[in-house]
């Protein structure tokens, strides 16, 4: 759903390595840097595990809604 441009920035776990892990479809987090891309890709990685991302637009956004307005983020521990 999202654009080339945006999707482009990003590579998921998959597609560095080719053995199944738990992790293979989060996106992929270099290391060093705290830049939009890498810290938004930690983000996006933490709402994966915490919600539901297999429902409808609005659904998907309520649930995001809720979820970072009853929790915290802290970014500095989601390496």
């Amino acid at each position: 759903m999202l654009p080339d441009v945006i999707n482009n920035l990003y590579k998921k776990n998959k597609d560095v390595h080719s053995h199944y892990t738990r992790g293979s479809n989060l996106l992929r987090i270099p290391k060093g840097t705290l830049n939009f891309t890498n810290v938004s890709a930690r983000v996006w990685n933490i709402l994966m595990l915490k919600i539901n991302i297999h429902v409808s637009l609005p659904i998907f956004k309520r649930n995001v809604k809720t979820y970072l307005l009853n929790n915290s983020i802290d970014l500095k521990y989601t390496r």
